[in-house]
């Protein structure tokens, strides 16, 4: 018996840091490692979960797409680790502007970011993104001594009867016209359930 109590005790050791590390494996598989958001697969998962309970409930789910505006001349003015802690900054207004699970913030790819907002309808989710944009746009960055500023480009888009592709598309679209007005505003839409997809509109991306 004396004896069995050393074993049971590193079977427990070991168990616990097996369980660790099973978890930090789980969270780098599920998450962008420059801003801490969800990472793109993650996303698309939790975008269809919450598009079947949309589906079913008909309660409002809203996602917002976002493009740093002029990201390529942030990276060739001011160098990539400046770019990196855009994105960075970007991330952390994000995080602390959504609900804690309930809302999900994730890097999309570059420069683009996604939310999506379950029981928010458009109006909501357009009230979210002005306070994100003013946050970034009113921060200043700074690279040896001088400063700089950065704004974004946002798409909305409202889910209706569960399609998130065709949110996620329209969401996409309303970013390049956010871009082509202008950039540095938000444009948003109730997703039509007999919209037809054309092709993407012309006109700058970064």
């Amino acid at each position: 018996n004396m004896t069995a109590i050393p074993i049971s005790l590193l079977l427990f050791l070991l168990y616990h840091i097996l369980e660790r590390e099973r978890q930090e494996l789980e969270f780098l598989v599920r998450t962008d490692t420059l801003t801490g958001l969800a990472n793109r697969r993650t996303f698309m998962t939790k975008l269809e979960e919450e598009c079947h309970r949309h589906a079913r409930s008909q309660r409002p789910l809203s996602l917002m797409m976002c493009d740093v505006d002029h990201f390529k001349k942030v990276n060739d003015t001011w160098g990539h680790p400046a770019g990196d802690a855009v994105l960075a900054y970007l991330g952390q207004i994000m995080a602390a502007s959504t609900r804690e699970a309930i809302d999900v913030a994730a890097r999309f790819g570059g420069e683009e970011f996604v939310i999506l907002f379950p029981e928010t309808d458009l109006h909501q989710a357009r009230y979210f993104a002005e306070q994100i944009n003013a946050q970034l746009r009113e921060h200043q960055f700074e690279v040896e001594g001088k400063k700089f500023s950065v704004t974004q480009s946002v798409g909305i888009a409202q889910v209706n009867d569960g399609n998130g592709e065709l949110a996620l598309r329209v969401a996409d679209e309303n970013l390049y016209r956010a871009k082509n007005n202008g950039r540095n505003q938000t444009v948003g839409s109730v997703v039509s359930p007999l919209l037809e997809s054309g092709k993407e509109p012309d006109g700058p991306r970064d």
